[in-house]
């Protein structure tokens, strides 16, 4: 997951408050691009993370982009 964070194909990603879970956000087109993204990493390999679901979500207010 590192080295998606560094391309910024990772944009975000944290545990939830109470650490029952993680949210990832990732950009890319297809659901099938994520799967494919995290086939080979070592915690989905390893059951660490399970990814549970893939939901597109659109942006409408962004302040990174004032940077």
């Amino acid at each position: 997951m590192e080295k998606l964070f560094e391309d910024g194909t990772i944009v975000l990603g944290r545990p939830y408050a109470g650490y029952t879970g993680l949210l990832v956000i990732v950009e890319a087109l297809h659901e099938e691009e994520v799967f494919e993204l995290f086939r080979d990493d070592p915690f989905v390999v390893h059951e660490i993370v399970r990814i549970s679901s893939i939901h597109e979500w659109l942006i409408f207010l962004d302040a990174r982009q004032k940077q």
